[in-house]
């Protein structure tokens, strides 16, 4: 039987996730995102890493990053997989831009106190 992944290994993960959008999408715009379906293909795949990552954080740990739009990440992750023919590149080009900074300020603040 596998041993469980902590949250705080997860957690990790996500910084992972985003520090590899960030690579990814340097001096990059939401035009090279709609032109190169391998950045398309790279940064989606990390977004669903997030995203799966984001829906085993227990209970206990979402709560003490209440700033964290949980549901909306997940969604996200669940729409990449299951309705991949409705993302929206403006949306996911928001996300790296406005959410992504967000989450990992937030998860970055976090870790020194666990």
């Amino acid at each position: 039987m596998k041993t469980p992944i902590s949250d705080n290994v997860r957690l990790a993960h996500i910084i992972e996730a985003i520090d590899a959008i960030k690579t990814f999408t340097q001096n990059k715009t939401i035009d090279n995102l709609y032109a190169d379906s391998m950045l398309r293909s790279a940064v989606r795949y990390q977004l669903t890493v997030i995203g799966e990552a984001a829906n085993n954080i227990t209970e206990t740990t979402r709560k003490l990053l209440p700033q964290v739009t949980w549901r909306k990440i997940i969604a996200t992750r669940n729409i990449l997989i299951h309705g991949y023919s409705l993302v929206d590149e403006e949306i996911i080009w928001n996300i790296i831009e406005e959410k992504l900074p967000e989450l990992n300020d937030a998860i970055k603040n976090l870790q020194p106190h666990q």
